[in-house]
Parts: C-alpha cells; sequence; structure tokens
C-alpha cells in the first residue's frame, strides 16, 4: 500500500486491468486506472465531484502520470468529456473481477485523460487547464 491508501496492483494486476479496458500496457506504461470513485447518490449532481476529479488530476500530475483511466456509468460520460476525458471504448464483458464495481451497469465507458494534451484541454475548456498553464506544481 503506498501514501494515502493508495493501494499499488503488482504489474501483472496492472498490465489485466488495462487489458481488460482494451490498453495496450507499452502504449500506457505511464497511466493510473482510477477504479474505486464513489460518491453518493444524492451527491452527484452537486460540486463535490469536481475537487474529487481535480485532487485525482493533481496527485497524477505530480506523480509522472500521463494517463488517467477510469471507468464510468454512461450518463457521468459528458462530466468527465468536460474535463478532457475522451471515450476509448466500453469495458469487456471478460474483464471479471475487474467489472464487479459496475457488473449492473448495461454499458461501461472506459475513459482517458491525457494529461498533457493542452490542446484537449483547452478545447473542452477544462479547469485543469489552469495547472498546466500556472506550472506551480
Amino acid at each position: 500500500m503506498g501514501g494515502n491508501g493508495v493501494r499499488y496492483p503488482s504489474a501483472a494486476d496492472f498490465a489485466a486491468q488495462l487489458a481488460a479496458r482494451g490498453l495496450d500496457g507499452a502504449q500506457f506504461e505511464c497511466a493510473a486506472v482510477i477504479s474505486k470513485l464513489h460518491v453518493a447518490k444524492g451527491q452527484r449532481a452537486s460540486t463535490v465531484m469536481y475537487p474529487l476529479a481535480e485532487a485525482a488530476f493533481l496527485e497524477a500530475l505530480h506523480s509522472g502520470i500521463r494517463y488517467l483511466v477510469l471507468d464510468s456509468e454512461k450518463w457521468l460520460v459528458p462530466f468527465y468529456q468536460d474535463l478532457g476525458y475522451r471515450i476509448h471504448g466500453k469495458l469487456e464483458a471478460s474483464a471479471g473481477r475487474f467489472r464487479s464495481r459496475l457488473a449492473s451497469c448495461e454499458e461501461t465507458v472506459v475513459l482517458i485523460l491525457d494529461l498533457h494534451d493542452e490542446d484537449n484541454l483547452r478545447k473542452v475548456r477544462s479547469p485543469f487547464l489552469k495547472f498546466l498553464e500556472d506550472r506551480k506544481w
């Protein structure tokens, strides 16, 4: 277990997590998978999700991560796209234990955020762009 309660998977488990999402580990070696971000149903339409997403972005940026990968329920996709995430595909039905959290969802969408893609962040007017522009990290 890493700092702040972060649990790091073995190299084999991480490769399996990426493969379950249709990603090549060689291409996404500087990636982090956000696999368990839960917000209470009554808070999902509030502003609580932005600080959580911002904290994940900053932690990844400070840790040298290039890509953030996450699974989302279909209805949350526009929220993540407004932050700069792009749709990669759907979580494979064969994803096994990596799918358990969203097993009841018909469509689990895999999204990827390239933390260094300033053009995309600018295009979607991502609130994360300020961190790249300020370079205070």
